[in-house]
């Protein structure tokens, strides 16, 4: 199983630096592919230096979003997308965060003394209501 999961490593590096060229370069990644196959590689986009980080774990992956001052979101919050473990939903997914990258807009969120706050073109902003942010709203 791991010589699998280190070959979806490779892929998945592949796939993503295709659809990037030289606009994203591999950091990082697991040297030791966990128990359930979990993996992450770690990429940094250079025009905006946003660090991605793709993190599969149990048939699904995840691609979080953290810029120099360490503010997060995740792509899926940003746009949703099927983020079943195949190589065909990566790169749907990895177009999808290619455009988002690109149109650059948007929020960024970061936790100080247990409060939320969203960082929208470079102000921040108190998240006061959090169930009404997950649905969209104010």
């Amino acid at each position: 199983m791991e010589t699998e999961q280190k070959e979806m490593m490779c892929k998945y590096k592949k796939i993503i630096c295709k659809i990037f060229g030289e606009q994203i370069q591999v950091i990082g990644e697991s040297s030791v592919i966990g128990p359930m196959g979990q993996f992450q590689i770690r990429f940094l986009y250079e025009p905006t230096k946003i660090y991605v980080t793709l993190d599969a774990d149990r048939g699904v992956f995840t691609l979080d979003l953290k810029d120099e001052a360490k503010d997060w979101n995740t792509l899926y919050r940003i746009k949703k997308f099927d983020n079943c473990m195949t190589e065909k939903c990566l790169e749907n997914a990895a177009v999808i965060l290619k455009q988002v990258l690109e149109e650059n807009k948007f929020p960024l969120y970061k936790s100080e003394n247990d409060k939320l706050y969203k960082k929208q073109d470079g102000t921040y902003r108190r998240i006061k209501d959090i169930y009404a942010e997950l649905a969209g709203g104010e």
